[in-house]
């Protein structure tokens, strides 16, 4: 609540200074006012006589008369400020308070309510001369329903009770203020790819309000104070913020690789400016999804596809090895070769593997280009890479050694053994590098994927030969 002084108070209500004296004196409550003790008026016993006024009267009062005195309770005191170092605040009070909270609103707001109270002021005067209400109503174009309903919540909540609430839960409306909207973004930037808690955000959103706008974050944690807004406000924030934002919000929850994959725009057919076979060879390599032993000591390992794929036509030549290396790669190129015949040019990866003096030095003396793709750019290489998805996900899949082809996949896999079998090393003596106990040699593995080799090269299905 604001207090005036007597004399500025009989302006606010358009009466003299003696009858608002008397109005006290007779103890009326149509003007509401305290008594405080000030030992510096120079009012008899040092007692000052404060009027209780609205934040609208106020308002339209300084606009016409300039900045005033105005008294508020605060420290278990009132205290005696200018009228201008209230009212642009957004403190706590600005928030919680019914009357303070008036200067929340923006400027068309504001100038509808204070247009109500005109009209109520109005209704008080034709109401003295006998005037009925659907007269008045009449005149100033207005129902009596809504002339009554203001009365109501002026009386119960002063100016702010006359705000038009309607529609402030449209999509974009929010309870948050600048700096907690930030806050929040930082928050999500932050943890949203794994541990973003809202209601830990909330928690922390209100202790930061202890900070900037000294809320009352203890008394908030005991539930004595009433929270700033519930946890549906954050929610709907950042589903209105991300709305039209999905690459950002990709970037943030599954990182920049998924972004690309998910959001880049398709730029058509690699093979459409591929015209024969032998023009476009696409080379790489890729870890196999299947466990194998070692047929040298039986160890568990994970071993390398390397394949090649003629663009034009489709057809591949692949291999299995222990690991993708300079040596493997002659090995594969000298089987392409006499399967397919000699490229034009090679389109491959900046890996050292292919960048190395053997692989290179085959190519320049047979006359074949190398094309290096962009670094981290698979889908510059998309039929090889469209191989490899196939190999894996389909014949191999149905593999003893299986692990899958993500780590969710593989940890659902290897749960399916129980604990009580799960060792340090297996059974040989090897560090476990799995806990899947049927696996095949590595010499069987490579006949198991060569049968795969050879089912994708003879499905003629969208096959150009």
């Amino acid at each position: 609540m604001l207090y005036v002084e007597t004399g500025v108070a009989a302006e606010i209500f358009g009466i003299g200074v003696s009858a608002l004296k008397e109005a006290t004196r007779r103890n009326s409550q149509k003007y509401p006012f305290i008594r405080i003790t000030d030992a510096k008026t120079r009012s008899r016993g040092g007692v000052k006589l404060l009027f209780e006024v609205d934040i609208a009267d106020l308002k339209a009062y300084t606009k016409s008369n300039g900045d005033i005195s105005v008294y508020m309770f605060k420290d278990n005191e009132y205290k005696q400020m200018k009228f201008s170092d209230i009212a642009p605040k957004n403190s706590k009070e600005a928030n919680t308070n019914k009357d303070i909270s008036y200067f929340n609103l923006d400027d068309s707001e504001q100038e509808a309510i204070d247009k109500k109270l005109k009209i109520l002021k109005e209704w008080d005067e034709y109401k003295k001369t006998g005037l009925s209400s659907k007269k008045f109503c009449s005149d100033f174009n207005i129902s009596e329903a809504n002339l009554f309903r203001w009365q109501r919540a002026y009386k119960q909540k002063g100016a702010i009770g006359l705000a038009d609430k309607r529609g402030k839960h449209r999509a974009g409306a929010s309870k948050l203020n600048d700096w907690m909207k930030e806050f929040i973004l930082n928050k999500f930037r932050a943890y949203g790819a794994t541990s973003f808690n809202i209601t830990e955000v909330w928690r922390e959103l209100h202790k930061e309000a202890s900070i900037r706008e000294n809320y009352n974050y203890f008394g908030f944690l005991q539930a004595r104070v009433k929270p700033l807004f519930d946890t549906g406000a954050i929610k709907r924030y950042l589903d209105g913020y991300f709305a039209n934002k999905p690459l950002e919000y990709t970037m943030i929850t599954k990182g920049m690789d998924k972004a690309k994959s998910y959001h880049q725009p398709a730029f058509g057919s690699q093979g459409e400016i591929i015209t024969r076979r032998n023009q476009c060879w696409q080379i790489d390599s890729s870890p196999l999804d299947v466990m194998a032993r070692d047929g040298k000591d039986g160890e568990a390992i994970r071993a390398d596809i390397l394949s090649i794929v003629d663009v034009y036509s489709g057809r591949c030549v692949a291999s299995i090895e222990t690991t993708s290396n300079a040596l493997a790669l002659t090995r594969l190129m000298w089987k392409a070769l006499s399967t397919f015949g000699k490229p034009d040019f090679i389109k491959g990866d900046n890996g050292k593997d292919y960048l190395s003096k053997q692989f290179q030095y085959l190519l320049n003396g047979l006359g074949i280009k190398y094309d290096r793709a962009i670094a981290y750019s698979g889908d510059e290489k998309g039929f090889v890479e469209r191989h490899f998805r196939t190999m894996q996900h389909s014949g191999m899949a149905q593999t003893p050694g299986y692990i899958g082809f993500n780590l969710a996949m593989r940890e659902a896999i290897e749960q399916r053994t129980p604990k009580k079998e799960r060792h340090a090393k297996d059974e040989l003596g090897h560090a476990k590098k799995t806990n899947l106990k049927y696996l095949l040699t590595l010499d069987e593995m490579r006949a198991r994927f060569e049968t795969e080799v050879l089912k994708w090269d003879i499905t003629a299905i969208k096959r150009k030969r």
